[in-house]
């Protein structure tokens, strides 16, 4: 299969491991050749068949950004390319109270996933905000995710050079995460990651994510990792 091309087939994970499916409505898919990440439409890896897979692994199985104390109210979400996916959320401190910001998640694919998480101020007062970023890999088997069948998940872990995520099992799979800026702090118990940002008005704070697959000690080769723009990767 060529680089951003997908498979299109009746059913959602009917085909052949290789072949990514088209989705139903109400879902995202990026595609890059044997890499493919599937999420709902406000971007959030939480069902049992969406994640990051790359060479029939899943090196993914959650990503889940949220803000404490706010519901995000999706305005915009869409794949403009097979690569790339734009997600709008706005920000609400309860049920009634107005919007006091704009989330916005810019997602790439090729070699990897790039998420780069924007959290803009709408307002005219500074606002302090908690971004939190669940992040987990059970490294389950293309068949195993079609199925819906989800392993035992990993967390991330500081390492010499960053973050990843490892598996116990059989088989030298991991996954290599690059966050920018570092968080500020991470939950021991359930591995999320946290930022206390500190926004002015008018204006946003950028976190970049992005991970990197590592099958039999070789890296996928993330073609924009954090700090390089996309398009010029591209």
């Amino acid at each position: 299969m060529q680089t951003g091309q997908s498979c299109l087939m009746p059913e959602i994970f009917d085909g052949d491991a290789p072949c990514v499916p088209a989705a139903p409505r109400r879902q995202l898919v990026l595609v890059d050749g044997r890499t493919f990440a599937i999420s709902d439409e406000a971007g959030q890896m939480r069902a049992p068949t969406h994640g990051l897979v790359h060479d029939d692994l899943r090196h993914l199985s959650r990503l889940d950004v949220t803000i404490d104390g706010c519901e995000l109210d999706v305005l915009a979400s869409s794949a403009p390319t097979p690569l790339s996916a734009v997600i709008v959320a706005r920000l609400r401190g309860g049920e009634r109270s107005a919007s006091s910001g704009v989330l916005t998640r810019r997602r790439w694919v090729a070699g990897g996933l790039r998420e780069d998480v924007h959290v803009h101020n709408t307002t005219l007062h500074e606002q302090r905000w908690t971004l939190r970023i669940a992040m987990a890999a059970d490294f389950a088997h293309v068949f195993e995710v079609k199925a819906g069948h989800a392993a035992e998940d990993h967390s991330p872990e500081v390492t010499g050079s960053g973050w990843a995520i490892a598996t116990d099992g059989p088989g030298p799979a991991a996954t290599r995460i690059d966050l920018s800026p570092s968080p500020d702090d991470i939950d021991d118990v359930s591995g999320v990651l946290m930022w206390r940002l500190v926004v002015p008005p008018r204006s946003e704070r950028v976190v970049c994510v992005a991970v990197e697959p590592v099958v039999d000690g070789e890296a996928a080769g993330l073609a924009f990792p954090c700090g390089a723009a996309p398009a010029d990767a591209i």
